[in-house]
Parts: C-alpha cells; structure tokens; sequence
C-alpha cells in the first residue's frame, strides 16, 4: 500500500481527524551552498485547520479583549509543525501570528466576503454583530497559524550531469501529531508562492517549485520522479513508539548557469585536449621537447582538475565533466607513452615517420570520438533538463488551475465547499 493510500485508510478509521492544510511564500533564497549540501531560505509558512470543538471555541473566543493580537496560549490545540532536513535556523526572523475567521455560524457557512481578514479587533466586532456575543452560535472556526522564518536545509544534491544540472532544493515540512491525528496537504485556497527573482544567485536560476503531498498525489495531479526520495509517511523506526507521521515537501527547482562554466571548464579542457595534438608537430628525435610538451600540458590538465575540485563538494560518483576530464589526461599520458615508444624502437627515418602519422591519425580520431561524446552528452543534458523544467512548470500551473476551479465552483454553491 503506498504511503498516500495508507493515509487514507487510517483516517476512515479516525472519528476526528485533523486535516492541516499548508501553504508557502518564499520571500528569498539567501544562499545555495553546494559544499555544504544546504541552502537557505527565508519564508512564511501558514497551517490553517477547521476548529468544531465546542470547548476550543469557546476558550479562543473569550481571549481577553485588552489583547490586540492571538498568542499561542489562546489556542487549545496547534498543529506544532517541524522541519525534519532543517540544520540550524536564524532566531533573529522567527516570528509567529494567528488568524482566526467564522467558517460556519447558527448551522450556516459563513460567506468568504463576510470572514475578514482574522484580526483579534475584527473577530471582536464581528462576534458581538453576528453571535450575538453568545460562543454556542458559533459553529466552525477557521484558524491559521503562520510562522516566519529563516532556516538552513540539508538537501542532497545530485551531482552528476555538472555543470548542466538542474537540483530539487527540498523543504521537508511534518507535524509533531503523528498521521492518525493530523495530515497535512497544501492548500487548495491558496498556492503556495516562490519567484524566481527572489533567488540572489548569478550561479543559479530558479523555476516553478514542486508540492508534493498525498492529496495532490491520490488525486493523480503530482508524480514525484523518485518516490523513495518523498515518502508521504515516515518509517515506523523513527519513532520508539512505532507510528508514523505525515510529510509534505516544497521543492525549489533551480538550474546552474552556464556561460562561466562553459569558459572556464569546457572551452579551457578543448583548447589544451586540442593542444596536445600540436605536439606530433615537433621533430620525433626531439624527444626532451616532445615529452616535455606532454608534461606542460599535463600540468595544465592537472592544475585545472583541481580548480575544478574546489567548485564541487566530495560526492561518491563522477560528473560528466569529471569524466571529460579524466579522459583527456588518460589520452594525453597515452600520447606519451606512445611518442617514447616511437623513439625507443626507432629504425629508419621513413618507418619512424610513418609510424609517428599513424599514430596522429589514432590519436585525432579518439580526439574527435571523445568530443562527439561529450557534445552528445551535453545536448542530451540540455534536452533532459529542458523537459524537467517543463514538467514541472505544467504541473505547478494545473494545481493552480485546480486551486481556480475550485474557487469558482464554491463560490457557485459555497455549502458545498463546507
């Protein structure tokens, strides 16, 4: 059973489930630290749930006039919301605010237009006009509980097709209520909100994110490429008590740009892969100038394999420009050796000279196969990226169309958005 049916079964089985929905505005992206494997981010979250429990009512209702805004001691239940990948978060920006707004009065839904905007004075007012300033009027709250803040995220990036890759910067959001008691979902009021302008990085660019819940997922509008990587549930082993907890992730999708790593890892590895060729130029009984050609340009090869460490962290695996770049030294060392073996079993001037032309044409050929190869692999790597890009762009605006929908049906008959 995968995680998003298994929610389902447990809450038919529930008599007062929580159902929290969530929503995002993502204010900026201060910083994407690949030899970390983090990035930061400063952001709003807000979780909104229906309150029918008379009792909690009433306790939120009678907060103390003299106060001018909701504090967490009004509530009786809040859904005490965690962020499992986060590293380490900045206090200075944490802040925290509620709205609450009438959903359902004297057995009617009350109108969108007629709930304001949740203040502490309005809700005030609104009671004493339309309650009657008598709390057992009053059916279904609506709360909303936002918090502020500015978080570090571990985020496991995936290295491979550098410098054309594109990463999943992914925000893990659950509850302290494991799933029998709460679910969280993204809203479908409100959608979640990340511009790409708010990314202040000339390295990267950041396109349309990704929501990935287990509503979004039953109902067919998601398809997270790599289920393993968003499990909707979390496994029973991380708690001592065996249950589980509900998950939902926001993933920013950015790309790296590629005009400076074009300059200065491509263009540099093809000027001295193609410099190497020059060196059958030189007489073949210059041996020290030969050799010493191919050491020079060995140098240059080695010092720029190591510009290139510096600029990516410690993965497991080889990117495709560490593959470019290893083949190029590998196919330079074999030019040595081959020059020493041509001067070694040196015979007449024609044979050697023959010899030292096939071996160019050798040489040139893995030259041109190996750079067909790599271009085969970057276009490869641009058309995948290219698709991923429109994937998700497609997805994230058929949530929103259904967020529009949505709003047009209720408005329509909005009893039945209750």
């Amino acid at each position: 059973m995968g995680d998003a049916a298994h929610i389902h079964e447990i809450q038919s089985r529930i008599e007062d489930p929580r159902d929290v929905q969530i929503y995002f505005t993502i204010h900026s992206v201060a910083e994407i630290n690949i030899s970390d494997f983090s990035f930061t981010v400063l952001f709003n979250i807000a979780a909104s749930w229906l309150e029918n429990n008379p009792e909690n009512i009433e306790k939120i209702i009678s907060t103390d006039e003299t106060n001018s805004f909701w504090k967490p001691g009004d509530f009786s239940w809040i859904p005490q919301l965690q962020f499992p990948n986060r590293l380490h978060e900045d206090k200075y920006f944490a802040l925290e605010w509620f709205y609450v707004v009438p959903y359902e009065i004297k057995n009617k839904p009350v109108p969108e237009t007629k709930r304001g905007k949740g203040t502490l004075t309005e809700w005030k007012t609104f009671f004493e006009e339309e309650c009657g300033d008598d709390p057992k009027n009053v059916d279904v709250l609506k709360v909303t509980h936002v918090l502020k803040r500015k978080m570090t995220f571990a985020c496991n990036f995936n290295m491979r097709a550098y410098p054309i890759d594109m990463q999943a910067l992914k925000m893990q959001i659950s509850s302290s209520w494991d799933c029998s008691r709460v679910r969280l979902s993204f809203s479908d009021e409100k959608l979640s909100q990340c511009d790409p302008e708010l990314l202040y990085s000339q390295d990267w660019k950041m396109h349309s994110p990704e929501l990935i819940d287990h509503k979004l997922t039953e109902r067919g509008l998601i398809n997270p490429t790599n289920e393993d990587d968003f499990p909707l549930l979390t496994e029973e082993s991380r708690s001592h008590t065996g249950v589980r907890f509900s998950q939902a992730y926001i993933c920013l999708t950015v790309e790296r740009t590629l005009q400076y790593y074009a300059v200065s890892n491509y263009i540099m590895l093809i000027i001295l892969s193609s410099m190497a060729l020059t060196i059958y130029a030189i007489d073949v009984d210059d041996i020290k100038g030969r050799i010493g050609s191919v050491l020079t340009l060995l140098l240059g090869l080695v010092t720029q394999k190591l510009v290139l460490a510096n600029t990516t962290p410690r993965i497991s695996h080889f990117t495709v420009l560490d593959k470019y770049t290893i083949c190029v030294i590998l196919n330079l060392f074999a030019m040595g050796l081959m020059m020493t073996f041509i001067q070694l079993g040196h015979t007449s001037e024609e044979a050697t000279e023959s010899i030292n032309i096939g071996i160019f044409v050798v040489s040139g050929g893995i030259w041109v196969l190996l750079h067909l190869y790599v271009l085969i692999k970057f276009i490869q790597g641009l058309i995948k990226r290219h698709k991923r890009k429109t994937c998700i762009k497609l997805t994230f605006e058929k949530i929103k169309q259904d967020i529009e929908d949505k709003k047009e049906k209720f408005s329509d008959n909005p009893r039945k958005s209750e």
